[in-house]
C-alpha cells in the first residue's frame, strides 16, 4: 500500500501528509479512469444532497478528477460510436462518410488520451480548518485592531456586466463621502472629519499633529489598466480601450472613493495638494477615473507608468529595496518609485478582489504595483533579472508554473508592507467593497452571504491595522469566491508571518532595509466566529485581536463606536501572541472539516437577518475633545510652554451674553493635557480691557475663565461631589474660585494668570484624583470653558463659551461636552519653551466704579445646540515644526505597520 500510495499521491517530505496526485506515467496512467469515477461518485454523494459542500477542500479536489472522467469518458465514447459507424460505411461502400468517421474516432481517442496526459491548472491541496476567534500578533493602531465596516446599498445602482452600463458611472459621490466621514470618525471615535484625522495622525507619530510641509502618497489600484508589460488597455489619448482579458464590466478603483479621500486630506486634514501623489507606477491614469478627480484637484500629483496628457511619470528613486531571501541573490537591484521614496506617508487604498495566484488580493498585495517593475520582472516591456515575484505566490493558474502552497515559507509580501518607504510608512488602509471582483481582471458578480443577500456589497473598510483589515477582508472573500481564496492553506501564510514576523513560522528574518534588524509583528490576524454574526475576539470581549465595527446608515440604531481598549507604546512587543502549531505526521482524508477560515460559504435565506458586529462593552458617546497625556509637565507660570504645541487648540466660538464684537475686543482659546497625576489647562484670552470691580460673590461680573468638569461623566444634570464650577478672576491672586454649585476645589488646585499688551494667558493644574478617583488613561469626562468679559466695571459685557450655546452650565451638567484622555504621549519639546512675544504687564489699577445693583445669576431658556466650530489644529511655531517632523519622534512608534520603526 505505501508504494501504491507513493506512486499515486504526491505527499510533503517533512509531515507526510498528501498534498496532491503525480501526473501518472506508464501503466499507472490506467487507474486514471477509475480514480475519475471514484472522484465522480464521491463528488455525487456528498454534494448533491448539500450543495454546499462543494466548497469543502476534498471536494476542489475531487471536483477536477470527475469532470477530467467525464472528458475522458465523452471523448472514448465518442470514439466508440465513431468507429462503428465507419465501419458500416465502408461494408456499404461509402467511403467519404466512412474516412470522415474515422477521422471523428480518431479525434476522440486522441481526446481521452489528451485528457489523461494534459497538466491542469495548480491542483487545490486539502487541508484542516484554521481555527476561530484564536487571534495571533500585536494589535496596531490608535484603536488596536478595529477594522471599520460600512455598508449602504445606496452607494450603487449599477444593474451589471453586460447591462451596457458603466460600473465607474453608477457610484453616487455624495453617499461615498457619508461612508468615509463616517468610517474615519468611528475608527477614531471623533466627532468631527478633522478630529479623526488629528487622532490618526498624532496616534502614528507618537503624538505630534500632521505638519503641512509633510508629504502624502497614496498607493491605489490600477491593474485594469495596467502598463507594466510594455502594453495598455488605452488609446493615444488615454481612453480605456477592453481587451487582453479586461472589458468594460471590469471593476476598478471607484472614482468617487478617490474623490471623497482627496476632498478629506485637503480639507479636512489641511494637506496641501501639490503635497499628495495619488497613483500605481505599474498602471494608466485612464481618464474615467482620472478626469473627475483633477477637475477638482488640479494641483494632486497623479503618478502613473506612462507620465502623459498632465500625468506625472514614476521612475526609481536612488533608495534601495531588499528582499529577506537567497533566492533574491544575484539578482537585479530593486529601488523604490521616486514619489513613494520622496512621502513622509502612505495610504493603502486596495480593492476587494481575489487572485488566481495570491488567493486574494488586498491592503498587502497592493504594493506589488509600488515597485514599478512588474512581478514578472519587466519594466515597460523590457524583461530583465529581478526576481520573480509570482513564483513565490502560493497558487498559479498553470501546475506547470512554481508556486508556494504551504504554510510557513518566505512571503514577499512581508518585505513589501515592512520597507519603511512603502508599508512602514502608512498612516490608514481602506479596501474599496462597492462591488468587489473576482481574480486579476476582476470580475464582477453580486453577493449571496448577508447583509448583501444577492446585491453589490457596497462596503467601505478601514483600519490602521494593515494585517487585521487584510484577515477581514479574506473572511469575506472566502465566502464569496472560495475556489480562488481557499485555494490552497498559503493563501493566509502571509497574514502569519506578517502577525508573527518577529518570530515567522517559515523562521525568515525580514530585514527590507537590510540593516541587520527583523521586523517586529505588523498587526493582528484572526478568524471570525462565522460568517453570520461576523463577530472577532474583541466583538465578544474574549481576546485582543480584531475589532469588526459595522456602520450601517440604514439600520436604526447604528453600533456605537467603542473607545480604543488598549494604548500602543513606542517599543514594538516582539513576543507573538500565540504560536502557531506545526503539522501534525498524519495524512487529512477528505472528511466534511468546514473549510478555512470558518464553515461553509453559508446562502442566503428569506429568513437571514444580518447581525451586526457590537461590542459586548456598555455603548460609550464620541468624544467631542480629545485631551492627550504628556512626558513632560508644563511649568504653571502663565507663559505658553513648548510642550502646548502638541496640543489640540479650541476656540470659543459660541457667544453667550452681550452681542458679536470683533476677535480684539474679545476672543479666546483653550488647550489641555494630561499626565499619570494631573491635568493641565491653559486659556489664552484676547481682550481690550481688563477689569475686577465686583464683590467676590458677583465675580462672574468682572474678567474671568471658567472651567467646567463632569468628572466621572454622570451627566446627571444636577451638580454632585464630582461636578466643577471653577473660576480664575483677573487681578485676584490666581485664585480659584468655586461656582455656587460646584463641588469645592480639588485639593492641589493651582492657578497661574499673567496678563498680556492684548490680553491674558491662565494656566491651571488640577489633581486628577481630585476630580474623581478613576479619571485616566482612556476615561471620558464632561469639559468646558467660558469667558466673562467687563469692559467698563458694572455688569459684564458679554460672555463666549466653546460648547454651551446658552449660560446655563453653571446649574445643569448635561451642557458639558465629551471629552477623553487619550493616552498617546505628545512628545517633548527637544528645545527651550519660548515665551509668548506678548509682554506680560502687570494689573492695571481696580476701577472705583461700584455696582448700584444686586448681581442676580443668569438663566436662560433656550435648549442648547451643538457649536458648529471644531478644534482648530495648533498653529505650527518653530519649535513644533521641528517636533513635528523630527525624525526620533517617530522611531519606534507602535503604529499601523510599526511605522518609523521600520523607516
Amino acid at each position: 500500500m505505501s508504494r501504491l500510495k507513493q506512486a499515486i499521491f504526491k505527499t510533503c517530505p517533512k509531515s507526510g501528509k498528501v498534498v496532491g496526485l503525480h501526473r501518472p506515467e506508464g501503466w499507472r496512467r490506467i487507474f486514471i479512469p477509475l480514480i475519475g469515477f471514484l472522484a465522480l461518485v464521491w463528488f455525487l454523494v456528498r454534494v448533491v444532497p448539500k450543495p454546499s459542500r462543494a466548497a469543502y477542500p476534498c471536494q476542489r479536489v475531487a471536483m477536477p478528477l470527475a469532470s477530467g472522467f467525464i472528458l475522458w469518458l465523452v471523448g472514448m465514447a465518442g470514439a466508440t460510436a465513431a468507429f462503428g459507424k465507419a465501419r458500416n460505411r465502408f461494408q456499404q461502400a461509402r467511403f467519404f462518410t466512412g474516412a470522415l468517421a474515422v477521422v471523428v474516432a480518431v479525434f476522440g481517442i486522441g481526446w481521452g488520451v489528451l485528457t489523461l496526459q494534459m497538466p491542469a491548472a495548480a491542483e487545490p491541496i486539502a487541508y484542516p480548518a484554521h481555527p476561530v476567534n484564536e487571534p495571533i500578533g500585536v494589535a496596531k493602531g490608535l484603536a488596536p485592531g478595529r477594522v471599520v465596516w460600512v455598508h449602504d446599498p445606496d452607494i450603487t445602482d449599477w444593474v451589471g456586466p453586460g447591462s451596457g452600463q458603466y460600473w465607474w458611472q453608477h457610484i453616487n459621490q455624495s453617499v461615498a463621502n457619508q461612508m468615509l466621514s463616517q468610517a474615519l470618525r468611528s475608527y477614531a471615535n471623533a466627532s468631527t472629519d478633522d478630529a479623526a484625522w488629528d487622532a490618526i495622525f498624532r496616534n502614528y507619530n507618537g503624538g505630534a499633529p500632521y505638519d503641512s510641509s509633510q508629504k502624502i502618497a497614496i498607493k491605489i489600484n490600477l491593474t485594469t489598466s495596467n502598463a507594466g508589460s510594455g502594453t495598455a488597455n488605452i488609446d493615444s489619448n488615454y481612453n480605456w480601450v477592453p481587451g487582453g482579458g479586461l472589458n468594460y464590466d471590469a471593476i476598478g478603483e471607484s472614482p468617487q472613493l478617490m474623490h471623497a479621500l482627496l476632498d478629506q486630506l485637503v480639507n479636512q486634514a489641511g494637506v496641501p495638494q501639490a503635497n499628495i501623489t495619488i497613483g500605481d507606477p505599474t498602471g494608466l491614469w485612464i481618464n474615467e477615473l482620472y478626469v473627475p478627480l483633477h477637475n477638482d484637484f488640479p494641483n494632486v500629483v497623479y503618478l502613473d507608468n506612462y507620465g502623459q496628457q498632465g500625468r506625472t511619470r514614476a521612475d526609481f528613486s536612488s533608495v534601495r529595496m531588499y528582499w529577506s531571501t537567497s533566492e533574491a541573490n544575484g539578482k537585479q537591484e530593486d529601488y523604490v518609485p521616486n514619489y513613494f521614496a520622496q512621502a513622509d506617508y502612505m495610504i493603502n487604498l486596495a480593492i476587494l478582489k481575489t487572485h488566481d495566484r495570491n488567493g486574494i488580493t488586498l491592503t498587502a498585495k497592493n504594493h506589488f504595483g509600488s515597485m514599478l517593475r512588474t512581478p514578472v520582472a519587466q519594466l515597460r516591456g523590457v524583461s530583465g533579472n529581478w526576481l520573480e515575484l509570482h513564483h513565490l505566490l502560493p497558487s498559479a493558474p498553470s501546475a506547470s508554473e512554481p508556486y508556494v502552497p504551504a504554510m510557513g515559507n518566505y512571503r514577499p509580501l512581508v518585505d513589501l508592507n515592512g520597507n519603511k518607504n512603502l508599508g512602514g510608512k502608512t498612516v490608514l488602509y481602506l479596501v474599496d467593497g462597492f462591488f468587489g471582483g473576482k481574480n486579476w481582471n476582476s470580475t464582477p458578480s453580486t453577493w449571496a452571504m448577508t447583509p448583501f443577500n444577492g446585491d453589490w456589497p457596497s462596503s467601505l473598510f478601514l483600519s490602521m491595522d494593515q494585517v487585521a483589515i487584510d484577515s477581514v477582508g479574506f473572511d469575506f472573500l472566502s465566502q464569496q469566491w472560495p475556489d480562488q481564496a481557499l485555494v490552497n492553506e498559503g493563501v493566509q501564510d502571509y497574514l502569519h508571518e506578517m502577525a508573527l514576523a518577529d518570530n515567522p513560522p517559515s523562521g525568515t528574518c525580514y530585514d527590507p532595509e537590510n540593516d541587520q534588524t527583523c521586523q517586529s509583528s505588523m498587526g493582528v490576524h484572526e478568524h471570525w466566529n462565522n460568517p453570520i454574526d461576523k463577530q472577532y475576539t474583541r466583538n465578544l470581549g474574549t481576546g485582543d485581536g480584531i475589532e469588526l465595527m459595522y456602520i450601517n446608515p440604514q439600520q436604526t440604531p447604528t453600533p456605537t463606536p467603542v473607545p480604543p481598549t488598549a494604548t500602543p507604546t513606542h517599543t514594538p512587543t516582539n513576543t507573538p501572541t500565540n504560536t502557531p502549531v506545526p503539522p501534525t505526521d498524519t495524512p487529512v482524508p477528505p472528511t466534511d472539516t468546514p473549510v478555512p477560515p470558518t464553515d461553509t460559504p453559508v446562502p442566503p435565506t428569506a429568513t437571514n437577518t444580518p447581525v451586526p458586529p457590537t461590542a459586548t462593552a456598555t455603548p460609550l458617546p464620541v468624544a467631542d475633545a480629545t485631551i492627550y497625556k504628556t512626558g513632560l509637565a508644563p511649568v504653571l507660570d502663565g507663559v505658553v510652554d513648548g510642550i502646548w504645541n502638541s496640543a489640540s487648540v479650541y476656540t470659543l466660538d459660541n457667544t453667550l451674553l452681550g452681542t458679536a464684537v470683533s476677535t480684539a475686543d474679545l476672543s479666546a482659546s483653550f488647550r489641555a493635557l494630561y499626565d499619570d497625576t494631573t491635568f493641565y489647562l491653559l486659556v489664552e484670552v484676547t481682550d481690550d480691557a481688563k477689569v475686577k470691580d465686583s464683590p467676590d460673590t458677583g465675580w462672574y461680573h468682572d474678567d474671568t475663565i471658567e472651567l467646567y468638569l463632569d468628572g466621572d461623566y454622570s451627566r446627571s444634570g444636577t451638580y454632585d461631589s464630582n461636578d466643577f464650577q471653577l473660576a480664575v478672576r483677573w487681578n485676584d491672586g490666581n485664585t480659584i474660585i468655586e461656582g455656587s454649585n460646584s463641588a469645592p476645589a480639588p485639593a492641589g488646585a493651582q492657578a497661574a494668570m499673567v496678563g498680556t499688551a492684548e490680553g491674558y494667558v491662565v494656566e491651571m493644574s488640577l489633581p486628577l484624583a481630585g476630580i474623581y478617583s478613576g479619571l485616566g488613561d482612556g476615561a471620558y469626562f464632561g469639559l468646558d470653558v467660558h469667558v466673562n468679559e467687563d469692559d467698563d466695571g458694572g455688569d459684564r459685557d458679554g460672555k463666549i463659551a466653546w460648547w454651551a450655546t446658552a449660560d446655563n452650565s453653571w446649574q445643569d451638567t448635561t451642557l458639558f461636552a465629551t471629552a477623553i484622555l487619550n493616552p498617546s504621549v505628545v512628545p517633548t519639546p527637544t528645545s527651550t519653551p519660548v515665551p509668548p512675544t506678548n509682554t506680560p504687564i502687570p494689573p492695571t489699577a481696580t476701577p472705583t466704579h461700584t455696582p448700584t445693583h444686586t448681581p442676580v445669576p443668569p438663566t436662560a431658556t433656550n435648549t442648547p445646540v451643538p457649536p458648529t466650530s471644531t478644534p482648530v489644529p495648533p498653529t505650527p511655531t518653530p519649535t513644533q515644526a521641528v517636533c513635528g517632523v523630527q525624525t526620533i519622534l517617530f522611531v519606534g512608534a507602535n503604529n499601523p505597520l510599526d511605522a518609523r520603526d521600520q523607516v
